[in-house]
């Protein structure tokens, strides 16, 4: 299991010549489905960022 999508996402954006703002202020919803909670999930996703 991978991850780091969001990284690779702003590699894309940086390597354009777009400028990437952190903003404190800004706040963010994520919606995590229930069965992304689970053992059966994490236990593969963390050891993915191993």
């Amino acid at each position: 299991m991978v991850t780091g999508e969001d990284t690779e996402a702003l590699t894309y954006i940086q390597r354009r010549g777009w400028e990437i703002w952190y903003n404190p202020a800004m706040t963010m919803w994520h919606k995590i489905p229930a069965w992304r909670l689970q053992r059966e999930y994490l236990i593969p996703f963390f050891k993915g960022l191993a």
